[in-house]
């Protein structure tokens, strides 16, 4: 027989076997549990991403038809497009050098022209546009096709052009038209009168518009653009770009502002007998663009900056009410009736107080000399060929 010993040690080791066996059901069931609970949330997260996947292709999807509604893809733009491209050399990384990458192409592939100084992108399409130009005006008028005619601009525009190329007309009209108009339109040059000019005739605003008619506008420049805070509207905008241009003789050394009066003294000779005022004029003529360029180099780039927006019916707070009595006659020439909300844009107003200063100090002998002086440097190359020779003698040193 067993001894109670015995027994309590099978008792025991029987109990343990079966807590054992219990210990271990329990495992396997935690077990079973945890990865049942794991592939649930597997699946779950599978099926969230599923979804999110969808949502992002669907997103991708309207984004990208968005996109292409952005796009331009008419022919037009097609064509810019291949031109952009066939600049760009993508054999160049755009992180290591941008500007190659961009244009090492258009570089390699552009030459020059030996009487340009510079080239860009643009003066191809200039040069093109130029040449379209010169077909359109040297060819004939088409003939009128299901009533529709030739517009007025280029009828108008190939007159002028015919007027321009006819040399021998030219030279046998010489030096007459111009004068003429100097003298009935715009009140004579006293540079070529001498002491006959007559001072009493002199009238600034009257001058000012007709050279402005003729698309000069010397002191500063009006023009109608398109509104800085509003593209959709047209503003009008006066600055000073052209008396910046007009000025640079005194700033490109002295060869340049010898040149620049000598320029003035051999137009004036070739076109007068009369030289008794010449020399006084040239000298008084000195001094007042000496005055302006003082006044110009005043003026830092910080006040050129300074931009007054305002409207037509509050210009004359700004300069006076000749000016804006003067800028209404200008628009009616054009058949424009200028309102009081019209927007006017003026750049640097403390220097156009100034230049209507120093014109007020100044003689209009003068004033009337210097005005048909930088008319007729802008007509001078449509003159007689003697006269496009002074020209060319005076760019040879400028340029």
């Amino acid at each position: 027989m067993r001894t109670d010993s015995e027994a309590n040690t099978v008792y025991t080791l029987f109990h343990q076997s079966q807590s054992s066996k219990s210990n271990k059901d329990r495992s396997s069931r935690l077990s079973g549990i945890i990865i049942i609970l794991l592939l649930i949330s597997i699946i779950i997260l599978l099926i969230f991403y599923a979804i999110e996947r969808n949502k992002s292709k669907d997103q991708q999807n309207i984004i990208t038809a968005k996109d292409t509604n952005d796009v331009c893809l008419s022919p037009y733009c097609i064509k810019a497009a291949n031109y952009l491209l066939e600049s760009i050399d993508e054999t160049i990384d755009p992180c290591e050098d941008f500007y190659q990458f961009a244009c090492g192409t258009w570089l390699k592939n552009t030459r020059i022209p030996p009487e340009n100084g510079k080239h860009r992108s643009i003066s191809r399409l200039t040069i093109r546009l130029e040449n379209a130009l010169v077909d359109l005006f040297s060819s004939s008028p088409p003939p009128p096709l299901n009533d529709i005619v030739e517009s007025k601009a280029i009828i108008n525009a190939r007159r002028l052009y015919a007027s321009c190329m006819d040399e021998n007309a030219i030279e046998t009209e010489d030096i007459d038209v111009i004068l003429s108009l100097v003298k009935t339109e715009f009140g004579g040059w006293p540079v070529l009168e001498g002491l006959t000019w007559n001072e009493s005739t002199f009238d600034l605003s009257r001058l000012t518009l007709k050279l402005n008619q003729y698309n000069n506008f010397i002191l500063y420049t009006i023009k109608s653009v398109a509104d800085d805070k509003n593209s959709s509207v047209r503003s009008i905008r006066i600055d000073f770009s052209n008396l910046r241009e007009n000025l640079m003789h005194f700033t490109k050394g002295i060869k340049v502002f010898i040149a620049y009066y000598g320029y003035f003294h051999n137009l004036t000779r070739a076109l007068t007998n009369d030289t008794s005022t010449i020399d006084d004029d040239v000298l008084a003529l000195q001094n007042f663009e000496l005055e302006i360029i003082q006044k110009l180099m005043k003026h830092d780039k910080l006040s050129f900056q300074d931009i007054v927006r305002t409207t037509v019916g509050n210009l004359s707070r700004i300069v006076n009410s000749d000016f804006t009595n003067q800028l209404r006659r200008l628009y009616l020439f054009g058949n424009v009736s200028l309102i009081d909300t019209d927007i006017v844009t003026v750049y640097a107003p403390k220097f156009l107080l100034d230049i209507i200063s120093i014109i007020d100090q100044q003689s209009p002998r003068t004033i009337q000399n210097y005005m048909i002086w930088r008319f007729m440097m802008s007509r001078a190359l449509n003159m007689p060929k003697r006269f496009r020779n002074i020209v060319q003698q005076y760019n040879y040193v400028f340029y």
